[in-house]
């Protein structure tokens, strides 16, 4: 009697991990190939390498709104009491979309103002730049617009387009064969004897397949006869990346399957933990993956969808689902109580609890929809949402693939996008960006609200980075690691005289371009404000805030603002003159909860790496000094 092979059941969290390692040490991008494509011809196609913009969106000021444009500074003393004639000259009436006039700063909606023989009457004052869009409000040259590994959809597609990003490199189709095999079947159609069935588990499964986009091909049922599945087999794995066999998984007479992977290749599954589904074949044929479906249409869906399908996506790069969940604000969201808003978020687990964070807002940018994983909505009658307070956020991801999702929330570094790259190819773990300054960052981590954060807080006393104002919050918990040695300087136009100084700056009437407070960078440039003198008041343009230092290079390249202070790589990537001030600390601040976490394992893994260490010599201006041994703890 022939030997048989006896299920062994293994945990279906187990058996995913297994089988996604397994595909992505297999089937590498050598081995599926690499083909460019046109962008608007990418939809539903895997990434072989990562999209960055490459021009900004938008690419000048824009009316948000149809009204009229007009300078700010004419509604400054409007109120309901006191309502303020805007005359004729002073204004231009704009739609929606349309180019900003140079003379002007702000739009007033429609509804806003009333008409009046010599102009416009307004009641409430605008700020600066208000319903304006401004450039780069979606996304800056390098920005990341989708890491590699990750499904081109349409938003994906439409962004990329508007960023100037007219080729993509894609994975080919990966080449699926599905063997239908069994004495018993029959083709639809064919007369049916005693005992024989239609075989059908091909109709249900090849489209399954293709719905992740394989390229799936469907083999003539092969009769339970061990050397004819061999022969099947053996010619598969020649034309195929991925084989699917349905029957004969079990530990029957004619069940074959696990047979020829344990001496032929390598039986690496033979049963699951579950029921019904437990006759689960995963193995391995002359390095091409081999899965074994239960031949009853029931079993072979549950084991499909509840193992094999989550293994399947997170390799493809398929994060799209649906689902809902209970999370807490991580910082104040302000809303009108007029209408319903919604909120594109990142929502990730800290310890045991949801919390989320606001992404861009407004009605053009796409950029809020490709890098969400959820949105909340903040009913009509109420004005936002208070810090901590409970939301339902609808995912936009799958629930497992947020469960997993890292939060880092801090100050900006172009570090963080390379990390992100990483830590998805390598692990298919999404780590969710909120930049909201040093002092932001490690307000989340004093809170529990975020699992690590990006600081690069001076003293201004002792010169010192970070531990001060530790100390003077309290925080517990925590561990912080040295991370990176960086030069902040001055960025200026190649065409432009340098300058070294806020004196400078202010006596030669040069406009600047700041980082948003409580920012490090903020901190600095009030530090040295202060050190020379200089009442912000006399920098044309000091209260002109932005989030990024990419920011920061772009507004002067693009003569939206003379002058700024930035990291050098900024002033690398776009042809900038740089006069150096000094090298500062970025710190990593961690949660020693998330400390402990495999998660950080896999951090410390990437910050060590060449990949990551060749990507900062590219940009330049930086020095690793990560140690796994942290410079102070709480």
């Amino acid at each position: 009697m022939r030997k048989k092979f006896f299920l062994e059941r293994m945990e279906p969290d187990e058996a995913r991990a297994l089988i996604f390692e397994t595909l992505k040490d297999l089937l590498t991008p050598d081995i599926i190939g690499v083909e460019e494509v046109l962008t608007a011809e990418s939809l539903g196609r895997v990434l072989a390498e990562s999209v960055k913009a490459t021009i900004s969106v938008p690419r000048e000021y824009l009316s948000a709104m149809d009204g009229v444009a007009t300078k700010s500074e004419f509604t400054r003393s409007a109120s309901m009491s006191n309502p303020v004639l805007i005359k004729e000259g002073n204004f231009a009436v704009i739609n929606t979309g349309n180019v900003l006039p140079r003379q002007f700063d702000c739009v007033i909606r429609r509804e806003d103002f009333w008409e009046d023989e010599q102009g416009i009457i307004i009641r409430t004052p605008h700020q600066r730049y208000q319903n304006v869009r401004i450039p780069g409000e979606d996304v800056l040259p390098f920005d990341l617009i989708l890491e590699r590994f990750k499904v081109v959809d349409g938003k994906t597609m439409a962004l990329s387009i508007q960023a100037g990003v007219e080729k993509v490199k894609v994975l080919k189709r990966i080449k699926t064969l599905f063997i239908p095999s069994g004495s018993e079947l029959r083709n639809p159609g064919e007369k049916l004897l005693e005992g024989e069935i239609y075989e059908t588990n091909s109709f249900i499964f090849a489209q399954l397949l293709r719905d992740l986009g394989l390229d799936v091909s469907v083999e003539k049922i092969v009769p339970d006869d061990l050397h004819e599945l061999e022969k099947v087999l053996t010619s598969a794995v020649k034309d195929f990346q991925l084989i699917f066999v349905s029957g004969g998984t079990s530990a029957g007479e004619y069940d074959f399957t696990a047979e020829i992977l344990n001496g032929k290749g390598d039986l690496i599954i033979h049963g699951l933990n579950l029921r019904p589904g437990k006759p689960f074949i995963f193995g391995v044929l002359d390095k091409k993956p081999v899965f074994g479906l239960p031949g009853y249409p029931g079993a072979a869906l549950f084991s499909y969808e509840y193992v094999l399908i989550p293994a399947l996506k997170d390799f493809l790069g398929i994060v799209n689902g649906e689902g809902l969940l209970e999370a807490s604000a991580g910082r104040k969201i302000s809303a009108s109580g007029g209408e319903d808003h919604l909120f594109n978020v990142v929502v990730s687990k800290v310890k045991e609890k949801y919390w989320f964070y606001p992404l861009k807002q407004g009605s053009g940018p796409i950029s809020p929809f490709i890098h969400r994983n959820g949105s909340i909505i903040v009913e009509r009658g109420v004005e936002g949402i208070e810090e901590g307070q409970q939301r339902d956020v609808y995912l936009k991801n799958r629930r497992e693939v947020v469960d997993r999702s890292v939060l880092f929330v801090g100050s900006h570094d172009l570090s963080t996008d390379l990390i992100k790259e990483i830590l998805w190819e390598k692990h298919r773990i999404p780590l969710n960006i909120v930049n909201v300054g040093s002092l932001g960052g490690i307000m989340a981590i004093l809170r529990e609200r975020a699992h690590l954060a990006g600081v690069h807080l001076m003293d201004e006393e002792t010169g010192e980075y970070n531990i001060p104002f530790i100390k003077e919050l309290g925080l517990k918990d925590f561990l912080l690691f040295s991370f990176l040695e960086r030069e902040q300087g001055f960025v200026v136009r190649e065409d432009c005289e340098e300058v070294h100084s806020f004196k400078e700056i202010a006596e030669s009437g040069l406009s600047f371009v700041s980082r948003q407070k409580g920012s490090g960078t903020r901190l600095l440039t009030d530090f040295l404000l202060k050190k020379e003198g200089i009442k912000p008041t006399e920098i044309k343009g000091y209260e002109n805030e932005v989030i990024t230092h990419v920011e920061v290079g772009y507004f002067v390249k693009e003569h939206l603002a003379d002058a700024g202070v930035a990291v050098r790589p900024v002033s690398n990537l776009f042809s900038l003159k740089f006069i150096p001030i000094g090298i500062e600390k970025y710190d990593l601040l961690v949660s020693k909860d998330f400390a402990r976490d495999v998660r950080f394992k896999y951090v410390i893994e990437i910050i060590n790496s060449q990949e990551f260490l060749k990507g900062l010599d590219e940009f330049g201006g930086y020095k690793q000094v990560f140690s796994e041994e942290p410079i102070f703890e709480g």
